[in-house]
């Protein structure tokens, strides 16, 4: 992500995409409802991976102003496979 970032300041890219994970709140119950100011909450490696590319994304916004969208992708399935899907389509 730091290279990523990086190469966007130096080529002057103005915004990113970002795909992350449901693994960044992983941690919260299933039953709980959540919204984008909670904390993140990674569910293992993968997700502090991730909650690092949505950290390093706020702070090249921060110090030079590249613009990210950063989106949690769930699942996407025809139908779900087991009860966290549904909380995650």
């Amino acid at each position: 992500m730091y290279n990523l970032y990086e190469a966007a300041r130096l080529h002057k890219v103005k915004r990113v995409l970002f795909a992350s994970s449901n693994h960044v709140t992983g941690f919260y119950r299933q039953d709980e409802v959540i919204d984008a100011t909670m904390p993140v909450r990674p569910d293992g490696y993968y997700g502090i991976s991730k909650a690092f590319g949505e950290n390093i994304s706020r702070f090249y916004f921060d110090r030079y102003g590249i613009e990210t969208v950063c989106m949690r992708i769930g699942s996407s399935f025809p139908e779900p496979k087991d009860r966290r899907m549904l909380a995650t389509g």
